[in-house]
């Protein structure tokens, strides 16, 4: 089971706008809003401080937690669900040139019975997944953490 936050090709056009391999596409709408979109996702994880703010946002519009279980919303406009996870399921944030997500359960990436939440559609750097990871690893704890 996987959840998105935004589409594929998004994540792939700010990729290669961010490596410098993309830097136009063609006039076609659909390819301008994504184009546009991947520009602005990229510009906002650019700014540590911005960033920050977003991932906040974005872990908050997609997680809660009630009594002992973990609620993750999957916000997708053509089949919204909702996952509920013991608060005890292991969880791990993944932080690469692809982006950042969090995997709850067991071989999420792998396609097993697992959760992904996919947090960002932007290429990121080292640097940027060393200022990211803990802070949506603090956020996820604070979740997770039995009151």
């Amino acid at each position: 089971m996987k959840v998105q936050l935004v589409g594929a090709s998004v994540a792939v056009a700010a990729i290669l706008l961010g490596a410098g391999i993309v830097t136009e596409l063609n006039e076609d709408g659909q390819e301008r809003e994504q184009l546009d979109a991947a520009r602005l996702e990229a510009a906002i994880f650019a700014d540590p401080a911005r960033a920050a703010a977003e991932l906040n946002d974005r872990l908050l519009n997609h997680l809660s937690s009630r009594a002992e279980l973990l609620i993750v919303h999957d916000r997708l406009p053509m089949l919204p669900t909702v996952y509920g996870l013991p608060r005890s399921a292991t969880w791990v944030v993944n932080c690469d040139a692809l982006g950042l997500w969090v995997e709850f359960g067991s071989g999420a990436s792998e396609g097993g019975s697992g959760v992904a939440l996919y947090l960002t559609n932007t290429a990121l750097t080292g640097e940027q997944c060393d200022t990211l990871v803990p802070m949506v690893g603090t956020k996820l704890l604070a979740l997770t953490r039995r009151e």
